[in-house]
């Protein structure tokens, strides 16, 4: 394919460019066919698209905004380009899917990203005010001023530079390599969703935005957020991050917070009234209910597959509130409340667990039903709650021995010498003295010495005797020659 794509009205005319160059600018293209390569020029007020998609999606945009337009046999012009209003150029998977499907491709990873390859061109769209671009190529935006809806799907991109798009309201992005996002002077954005990105902060030029009304950030590596200031939130999703606390205290006209599969170990710090259409909180690791006391106007409240492993000495460990709380629609006034049935005209009240209770592994219940005992102490035991608004949620109880090891005992020392006995005076034995490195002893135990003597001497005069007869062999030698 061409390294120029123009409209497909111009696959014929391809020659005519090239036989008459006078026609044209300066600048020359060369696009290389299945035999040789063609050189020809681009008249003025044309721009290059060099990526086949772009151009096509491009085409496709102008066509039907303004359908009364001829496109040129030699591409889109450059005036053309700029009156583009919005354009749309992704896989086909995303271009159809939204809503549910939307969240599973992303959650999938199942978009490649790379739909366009190269950007240039999209410097020219200055009137640009809807995107919705799959790409690798690291995008410059700083000519589309007047964007108001972005949307980016990538896996490549890591740093994108939204400082020259004051009007944006509106800002999608699905890309794993994100890590920086400049948003200061994003005054007007009320939308901001990023899926998958590795931004562990919140940008701090967001802090304090009032024009924020819904928050996104899924599957990403969120650690920290502060949105004391962001008074006008109404929807809140930080979902399969790295949270382990937020303080929401503030955000009184919160109506929506999606928060599973973070680490929160308590329910956020919450006003009677926020997060009242639904508090979603799966997959944490919550099992205390106080926070939940009062909340009369809390209408739907998402705890399934609380996840906790603790470790005890004892046997028996007493129950979580999670897991004792009174087994009825009305363990928090107003909490039950999952969703309306058109059909009977009545909300769908769901317990926070059914009577078919719990399943066990290693652990048997109390009669009282507040503490569970460990079957076999050398394995974990478990306790699983099943069915209602907390059902897979799982406590995972370890024994440890933490009992006091019994003391080595103290190591036995040698006992002290015992001192040889003093000599009488009327002694008929002479004392044994030691004679300093020489092996000789006096007194008693003559024979020894007479033994340890001989030994001595053999020692000195065997190798004397040796080398003489060695010394005398070898003179006789050198005799014979």
């Amino acid at each position: 394919m061409s390294s120029l794509h123009i409209h497909k009205k111009a696959a014929a005319a391809v020659a005519v460019l090239a036989a008459t160059p006078a026609m044209f600018a300066a600048n020359s293209i060369i696009t290389s066919g299945s035999a040789s390569a063609l050189t020809y020029t681009i008249p003025d007020g044309y721009t290059t698209i060099v990526d086949a998609n772009f151009y096509d999606c491009a085409a496709s945009a102008f066509s039907d905004q303004f359908p009364a337009e001829e496109i040129p046999e030699t591409g889109l012009t450059d005036a053309q380009l700029a009156k583009i209003t919005g354009i749309t150029c992704v896989e086909p998977n995303l271009r159809a899917g939204g809503g549910r499907d939307l969240e599973r491709i992303l959650y999938a990873g199942s978009f490649d990203g790379d739909y366009v390859v190269d950007t240039k061109g999209l410097e020219k769209m200055t009137g640009l005010a809807e995107l919705s671009l799959s790409t690798s190529d690291d995008i410059d935006l700083s000519n589309n001023t007047e964007l108001i809806h972005l949307r980016i799907f990538s896996k490549q991109i890591a740093n994108l530079d939204l400082s020259y798009n004051a009007m944006l309201s509106t800002v999608f992005i699905a890309d794993k390599a994100l890590v920086n996002i400049d948003l200061s002077k994003n005054i007007e954005l009320s939308e901001l969703e990023i899926y998958n990105g590795a931004i562990g902060n919140l940008p701090s030029e967001m802090e304090g935005m009032d024009a924020y009304r819904n928050l996104t950030f899924e599957r990403g590596s969120l650690t920290d957020i502060d949105l004391t200031q962001n008074t006008k939130l109404e929807y809140l999703e930080i979902s399969s991050s790295s949270l382990t606390d937020i303080d929401l205290s503030n955000n009184l006209e919160l109506q929506v917070c999606a928060l599973p599969g973070n680490y929160f170990t308590t329910v956020p710090n919450l006003n009677n009234g926020q997060c009242r259409y639904i508090l979603a909180l799966m997959g944490n690791s919550i099992f205390d209910l106080s926070p939940f006391e009062g909340r009369t106007r809390q209408l739907s409240a998402l705890l399934q597959a609380q996840k906790k492993t603790v470790e005890t000495d004892s046997t028996t460990y007493e129950l979580p509130p999670l897991f004792t709380q009174v087994k009825t629609e009305n363990w928090a006034p107003g909490l039950m409340i999952d969703s309306y049935n058109p059909n009977t005209d009545e909300d769908i009240l769901i317990p926070l667990y059914t009577d078919q209770d719990f399943i066990f592994d290693n652990a048997t219940l109390s009669a009282d039903g507040k503490s569970i005992t460990i079957q076999d102490t050398t394995k974990p035991a478990s306790i699983e709650i099943v069915g209602g608004l907390a059902d897979g949620s799982t406590l995972t109880v370890v024994y440890v021995d933490d009992s006091e090891p019994t003391a080595d005992p103290e190591p036995t020392t040698d006992p002290e010498p015992t001192a040889d006995p003093e000599p009488t005076a009327n002694s008929e034995t002479s004392p044994t003295i030691k004679a300093p490195n020489t092996g000789f002893t006096t007194g008693a135990n003559n024979d020894n010495v007479s033994l340890q003597n001989l030994v001595i001497v053999l020692c000195v005069l065997v190798p004397i005797v040796a080398m003489a007869i060695y010394g005398l062999t070898r003179s006789q030698a050198r005799k014979k020659f």
